[in-house]
């Protein structure tokens, strides 16, 4: 939990061998940024797959770094919006986040099966669809 919500990552040879990877998360409602990245490692962090949703709070930040030139990000099929009902939540109020149809994230991310991730949250068998 950082003040600012949203997640923290702390990335550096002192703790990683390789770099990180980030992958099929939701980062909701995170007060001021969905993701701040500590990081200098050599290798890069993966940022794939996620969804950063604000809502509509002023100056929010997606992603920011505590030092940018040496952070290695690399990122892919990532859905940023300060508009909750473009994802198309079932039901945001209630933390249902399985996606309705229409939502832009159905069959849009990145195949991660060569990373090991096989299946979702609700262990169905990814990736699916085109």
């Amino acid at each position: 939990d950082t003040p600012d919500g949203g997640m923290l990552v702390l990335h550096d040879v002192n703790f990683a061998a390789t770099g990180g990877r980030i992958f099929n998360n939701i980062f909701i409602r995170c007060q001021n940024i969905g993701m701040k990245m500590f990081s200098e490692h050599p290798d890069p962090t993966y940022f794939c797959n996620n969804i950063i949703a604000g809502d509509n709070y002023s100056g929010y930040q997606y992603i920011t770094f505590n030092y940018a030139p040496n952070s290695k990000l690399i990122e892919s099929n990532n859905i940023k919006t300060q508009d909750l009902s473009y994802t198309k939540f079932a039901d945001v109020a209630n933390k249902d986040f399985h996606l309705l149809s229409g939502s832009p994230a159905i069959n849009t991310g990145l195949d991660a099966s060569i990373y090991g991730i096989t299946f979702d949250y609700d262990q169905v068998s990814r990736p699916q669809g085109g």
